[in-house]
């Protein structure tokens, strides 16, 4: 059946354009989709030809998809009219990458979830990628207290300043860009530009460095400055744990860490893959309950003006953008 679809079809080069997905088979849904959410830094990187998996033009970007069940195939549970959030279309007639900004959706049930009678559609398509986020949370596993700085405060760098501060953590957050550190001053959350560098924006709220740096910059120049920001340890007699570093961002290629300065801290470099579905579980949870505020992340654009919401995502003119589509036809 026909749908609408944003692709990338070269170097920069963005359209909305129809494209042929399949009705559902056995055990699967097919979703009309409502909101899809822009991950930029990766989409970006996909957009560039840069992605680790690239396999030619065009494709679907995207991963973040929310809507309403339209029809289902046999066996299974959910129905016509349920609200859902997945990660996209599995299969189309174009390529995927990963599919996320479509009209319409085939997805397996056991891939899609359902969205809490709280959450709307609109805060469901964010949900995957603070689930990414999520997943860097859990795997460092910051204690009650914990002093952690995000660097970075693009979209996952602002789940990841929030969900921290929902585990208890004192969180400051750091950014080049005063709209980015100004959105999660709203969030009622510290946060400082990067002034005169980032490690020196940590260490003057945290004097002795952060128990925890959260590396969601996506730029390998900027290892040096979170191993920088990360707490001295005494060579003898520490009374607390290394500090640990999180490599959050999305990198397109190798970075380097600063040894001498990260062997003298004895830190713990943790990189945290994408997100499980329990995270994504989690994180409807947290919407429902009203503990992960995610008011002005992103802007509602229409997806016949995607080359316009990426070039504003490029120029930092947009944090976030989460596309509507109005109609299937």
């Amino acid at each position: 059946m026909r749908a609408r679809a944003v692709l990338f079809k070269g170097v920069n080069a963005v359209a909305l354009d129809g494209v042929e997905v399949p009705a559902p088979g056995p055990g699967e849904v097919l979703i009309d989709a409502e909101f899809t959410a822009v991950s930029p830094g990766t989409e970006l990187r996909s957009l560039a030809g840069l992605q680790a998996g690239f396999d030619g033009w065009p494709f679907i970007p995207g991963y973040s998809l929310a809507g309403r069940v339209a029809e289902c195939g046999e066996g299974t549970t959910l129905r016509p009219g349920d609200r859902v959030v997945c990660s996209g279309t599995a299969r189309a007639s174009v390529g995927r990458l990963w599919g996320g900004h479509v009209s319409r959706a085939v997805r397996a049930e056991s891939a899609v979830h359902r969205v809490p009678p709280t959450v709307s559609l609109l805060e469901a398509s964010l949900a995957p990628l603070a689930a990414i986020a999520l997943r860097g949370v859990r795997l460092a596993n910051p204690r009650l207290g914990d002093s952690v700085a995000v660097l970075g405060l693009g979209m996952i760098g602002q789940f990841s300043a929030r969900l921290h501060a929902a585990a208890g953590a004192r969180v400051l957050g750091v950014d080049r860009v005063a709209s980015r550190v100004d959105a999660l001053r709203h969030a009622s959350i510290a946060a400082a530009l990067a002034e005169p560098t980032a490690s020196g924006a940590v260490r003057h709220a945290f004097p002795e460095g952060a128990d925890l740096v959260v590396d969601c910059t996506g730029d390998p120049k900027a290892m040096g400055e979170a191993v920088a920001a990360a707490r001295d340890l005494p060579w003898e007699g520490a009374a607390r744990p290394p500090a640990r570093v999180v490599v959050q961002g999305s990198y397109a290629g190798d970075f380097a860490v600063p040894y001498q300065e990260a062997f003298q801290k004895e830190l713990a470099l943790l990189i945290p893959r994408a997100r499980q579905p329990e995270d994504l579980d989690l994180v409807l949870s947290l919407l429902a309950d009203g503990r992960l505020p995610v008011q002005g992340l992103a802007e509602v654009r229409d997806p016949a003006g995607a080359t316009r919401a990426y070039a504003d995502l490029r120029s930092g003119v947009a944090l976030g953008i989460v596309f509507h589509w109005r109609g299937n036809e």
